[in-house]
C-alpha cells in the first residue's frame, strides 16, 4: 500500500518523515507587522531540498538570487500556508511533508519523487498591494522625508510609472 511504501523509503535513508504538517524555522524575523494575505503578489528569494528519500539535502530548485514573484494561493499548498504566517522581510526554513507539497505521485518532471518530503529557505521580499481596480502596486523608491505630507482626497498628483504584464514583459 502506499503507506507501507512510504515507510520503506523512510526506512531506506533513516530520516523521519514531515507527518506534523507544514513546520516553520525563522532564521531572520521580519517586521512582525506587514503578512501577505490570499491573493496578494508576493516576491521571495526561495531556495528547495529534498528532505529524505535517496536524494535527501539535495537541491532541486532555486531562483538563482532573482526575485520570484507569484499569488498566494497559487502555489504547492505548503508554500500558501506558510507565506501567510510570515512577515515582510522574514527569512525562514518551511519543512512540508509530500501531502502540503507535491503529493502521492511527486513531480518526475522536474525529477521529485513519489512521497517526497521538502524543505524550502524562503526569503519574504515584498508584498505587493493591490488597488480596487485589480492593478498590483509595488513600491519601488518610497518617500523618505519625514516632512512629507501625503495627498488628500481631490488633489492632482503625478505619477510616473512603468507597466509590465504578468511575467515581466514590458507595456
Amino acid at each position: 500500500t502506499d503507506s507501507q511504501e512510504l515507510l520503506v523509503m523512510a526506512a531506506e535513508c533513516k530520516i523521519e518523515p514531515l507527518t506534523n504538517g507544514l513546520q516553520i524555522e525563522i532564521l531572520n524575523p521580519g517586521d512582525g507587522k506587514k503578512y501577505p494575505k490570499k491573493n496578494d503578489y508576493v516576491s521571495v528569494q526561495y531556495k528547495g531540498t529534498f528532505h529524505g528519500g535517496k536524494k535527501h539535502g539535495q537541491i532541486f530548485d532555486d531562483n538563482d538570487g532573482k526575485a520570484y514573484k507569484f499569488k498566494v494561493g497559487e502555489e504547492i499548498k505548503g508554500w500558501n500556508k506558510g507565506i501567510k504566517k510570515m512577515s515582510l522581510g522574514e527569512k525562514s526554513i518551511l519543512s512540508i511533508p509530500y501531502r502540503l507539497a507535491f503529493g502521492v505521485d511527486g513531480y518526475p518532471e522536474q525529477g521529485i519523487p513519489k512521497y517526497q518530503d521538502v524543505k524550502y529557505e524562503i526569503e519574504l521580499l515584498n508584498i505587493m498591494e493591490k488597488l480596487a481596480s485589480g492593478v498590483t502596486v509595488e513600491i519601488i523608491q518610497a518617500n523618505t522625508d519625514k516632512n512629507a505630507t501625503s495627498p488628500q482626497k481631490g488633489d492632482l498628483v503625478n505619477i510616473s510609472y512603468i507597466g509590465r504584464m504578468y511575467g515581466g514583459a514590458h507595456h
